[in-house]
C-alpha cells in the first residue's frame, strides 16, 4: 500500500493497526525508521500515526487492514 501520514492526528495518539487474510511474507514498512516489520495475518500494531508514515509491502494474496485511530472531533484530550 502506498505511504500514510495521518494529518489529522496528534504526536502522542497511537494508531491501532490490525490486518488479516490469508498471505505470507507481508512486511509493515516504516520508512521514517527504516523498519521492514514482518507483518503476519492477526498481527495488532500501535503508533503515532502523526510521526511515522507507514505502509505495506506488496502481496498478491487476499488481506484487509482494520485501522482504528483519533481526532479531536471524537476524541477529548
Amino acid at each position: 500500500s502506498p505511504f500514510y501520514l495521518d494529518k489529522m492526528g496528534k504526536p502522542q495518539w497511537f494508531d491501532q493497526l490490525l490486518t488479516v487474510g490469508h498471505y505470507n511474507g507481508l512486511d509493515l514498512v516504516l520508512p521514517t525508521l527504516q523498519l521492514r516489520l514482518d507483518y503476519p495475518p492477526g498481527t495488532v500494531v500501535a503508533f503515532s500515526g502523526k510521526l511515522l508514515a507507514h505502509g505495506a509491502g506488496e502481496t498478491d494474496r487476499d488481506r484487509a487492514c482494520a485501522a482504528g485511530y483519533m481526532q479531536d472531533k471524537v476524541h477529548w484530550a
